[in-house]
C-alpha cells in the first residue's frame, strides 16, 4: 500500500523537523509499518493522539485468512472414494442423512445437479464426474420409500428371528420393520382395523408379540364369538348384549352392525353372506333399541296417564317419581 506513517514535512510535538519512530516496524504489504503500541497519525506536524490497533494494521492479513475459511471441505476424488467404501460395507449408495449427513448431503446435491445443469447453485457436473459416479451405479433418482407387503414383512421377521432368537424388534435396529410390529399391535386392539384372520394366524405362527409390557389377550375369530353369543342369548332370552355386561362381546356386536350397514367401507370386519347368515340363525339384532332408553315409550304414556288419572295433572315432581320426572 505504501502507507506513510509520518507526513511529509511533519515533525514531532516540539515542532521539529520529523525524526524516525521509535516504535518498532513490521511489513504490511510489502513496506514497513510501525507497531500499533503508542503510533499515532501526524498532521501537518501534528500527532491525532489516536492510537492505531493491530486489527486496522494487520487489516490485509485478516481479509486472506478469511478466504480460507472454507478449509476442509472434500474434493470430489474424496467424496468417490468414500462412496465406494460405503457400498463395499453396504452393497448400496443409499446414504442415510442419520449415517453420514455430510455424505448424504452430497449425493443429494449430485441429483440436483444433474437435473438441473443450468443451475448455478450446487457443484458443476461435468461429463467425467457423471462417469464416475456412473461407474460406482449411483442412483440418480430421488429416494422413494417402497411399501413392502404383508408377505415380505413376514418375511423379514422371520430373518430377524433367526439372527436374534425373539421378534421384540427395537427401533434402533430396524425402524421400518419396528414400526411394522407396533401397527401389527395397534391393529389387533382395535376392533375397526383391516387385521384379518389370516394375518393374525401367520404372525401367531411366527410367536409375534402381541403386547410388549403384558401378553394381550389372543383376539378371538369369528366363530368363538358366534358361540359367545349363542351363549349369552340362552342365558338371557336375547343378544341384545350391554357394554356393562361384556365390553369386548359387545364393541363385536358394534362392529357387526356397523359393518351390515356400511358394506362399502375399509373400516372394520368384512361381513360375508355367510357370515350375515350365521348372525341371523342364531337371533341377531340388526337394530337394537337405545340402551339408554330403560322403558320403552309405550310404557312411558301409560305411566303418564296413571299418573294424571292419581293427580289431576302431569306437573311429575322430580321428588315424587325421578325416572317420569
Amino acid at each position: 500500500m505504501g502507507f506513510k506513517w509520518v507526513a511529509p514535512g511533519g515533525g514531532d510535538r516540539s515542532g521539529k523537523g520529523a525524526v524516525p519512530s521509535p516504535v518498532k516496524s513490521h511489513r504490511l504489504n510489502g513496506q514497513d509499518a510501525p507497531d500499533d503500541e503508542g503510533a499515532t497519525l501526524g498532521n501537518e506536524g501534528k500527532s491525532s493522539g489516536a492510537p492505531i490497533s493491530a486489527s486496522r494494521v494487520d487489516a490485509p492479513a485478516n481479509i486472506q485468512r478469511g478466504s480460507k475459511a472454507r478449509k476442509g471441505k472434500k474434493t470430489f476424488e474424496e467424496r468417490i472414494d468414500e462412496l465406494r467404501v460405503y457400498k463395499a460395507e453396504h452393497g448400496h449408495l443409499n446414504v442415510k442423512q442419520s449415517e453420514n449427513k455430510s455424505m448424504s448431503q452430497f449425493c443429494c446435491d449430485m441429483r440436483y445437479a444433474r437435473r438441473n445443469p443450468e443451475s448455478r447453485q450446487g457443484r458443476k457436473l461435468t461429463a467425467d464426474r457423471i462417469a464416475s459416479l456412473d461407474a460406482l451405479e449411483f442412483d440418480w433418482g430421488p429416494q422413494i420409500k417402497t411399501v413392502k407387503s404383508f408377505q415380505e414383512r413376514i418375511d423379514d421377521l422371520q430373518a430377524y428371528k433367526a439372527k436374534h432368537g425373539h421378534l421384540k424388534v427395537k427401533a434402533d435396529e430396524d425402524r421400518s420393520l419396528y414400526r411394522f410390529c407396533v401397527d401389527m399391535r395397534h391393529a389387533c386392539r382395535n376392533s375397526e382395523s383391516t387385521l384379518t384372520e389370516d394375518r393374525i394366524a401367520s404372525l401367531d405362527a411366527l410367536g409375534f408379540d402381541w403386547g410388549l409390557q403384558q401378553q394381550m389377550r389372543a383376539r378371538k375369530t369369528f366363530k368363538d364369538r358366534a358361540e359367545e353369543l349363542q351363549a349369552y342369548r340362552e342365558k338371557n332370552g336375547h343378544i341384545n348384549v350391554k357394554e356393562g355386561e361384556d365390553k369386548s362381546l359387545y364393541g363385536f356386536c358394534r362392529d357387526m352392525r356397523y359393518a351390515r350397514g356400511n358394506p362399502d367401507s375399509s373400516k372394520g370386519r368384512k361381513l360375508t353372506v355367510e357370515r350375515i347368515a350365521s348372525l341371523n340363525g342364531i337371533g341377531f339384532d340388526w337394530t337394537p333399541k337405545n340402551e339408554k332408553d330403560d322403558r320403552a315409550f309405550q310404557k312411558r304414556l301409560e305411566e303418564l296417564k296413571a299418573y294424571e288419572t292419581k293427580n289431576g295433572h302431569l306437573d311429575v315432581k322430580k321428588s315424587e317419581d325421578k325416572s317420569l320426572y
